[in-house]
């Protein structure tokens, strides 16, 4: 077997607003495949969820604590919205699913305003993380909060959007016929035959994706070891990984 010609792309910014991938998509990079290397437990991904992220600011009038009926309090205002927001998340929740990632999510991670106990803040901010199932796009998702609050709040007028900082859209199965070669190799690999799955987490194939190049994300550990105090990994799995990788350029060559 003749193995395959291998690009190696080191990308930048993969978990805030995926520059790095976006920018790479964008070039037109000449490739057949695009394998992105992330914790899958040496199982094949060929689908996930995407993602977009923006902020709401409410807006108030400041003034001293020890009169608040002078001022507008940002604060409460914001309480409003997260109420709207909780319920939105729930609806979405119950929405028709994506047959292997299930159902598009909305969740609200960060909140920060006013600017002293005695104040009455005049603002008030959240940050606002919204999962995007294959068939979603992501302007319109941030219309449809726009579009949910206007109806449960009545009005707008204090409520600032802000551009979305991320962007990622989701990645939809189509790895075709390459998905047997890969499954070959990685079984001559590890001795296991890695299943083919979806999940609700975004990489830096989303960008790929979108621009037309088939993905698959493998490589090892487990995603569940993410993100937490003492990210660790089994060192017999990152072995088993480069020799999966190494099968995969000459599979794929054939």
């Amino acid at each position: 077997k003749t193995a395959a010609s291998v690009i190696l792309a080191c990308t930048v910014d993969e978990e805030f607003t995926h520059l790095g991938s976006s920018d790479l998509a964008a070039s037109g990079i000449a490739a057949d495949l695009a394998v992105v290397a992330e914790p899958t437990l040496l199982d094949l991904v060929h689908c996930h969820k995407g993602a977009v992220r923006w902020k709401i600011r409410t807006k108030g009038v400041a003034c001293h604590s020890s009169t608040p009926h002078l001022g507008d309090n940002a604060i409460y205002r914001m309480s409003g919205v997260l109420d709207a927001l909780s319920l939105l998340a729930k609806t979405l929740a119950a929405s028709a699913p994506d047959p292997i990632l299930g159902p598009p999510s909305l969740s609200v991670g960060r909140i920060e305003g006013g600017q002293s106990v005695n104040v009455v803040p005049d603002w008030c901010e959240i940050d606002i993380d919204r999962r995007l199932i294959p068939g979603e796009d992501a302007d319109r998702a941030i219309e449809h909060v726009q579009e949910f609050l206007a109806e449960r709040l009545g009005s707008r007028e204090f409520l600032e959007f802000t551009r979305p900082w991320g962007k990622m859209p989701p990645l939809s199965p189509r790895l075709g016929d390459w998905a047997a070669p890969l499954k070959v190799a990685v079984k001559t690999a590890t001795g296991r035959e890695p299943r083919i799955i979806g999940v609700p987490y975004g990489t830096d194939a989303g960008p790929l994706g979108e621009a037309g190049l088939p993905c698959v994300v493998f490589g090892p550990g487990d995603i569940a070891q993410a993100h937490t105090k003492d990210e660790w990994i089994e060192l017999d799995q990152v072995q088993l990984a480069a020799e999966a990788y190494f099968q995969i350029a000459v599979e794929l060559g054939a």
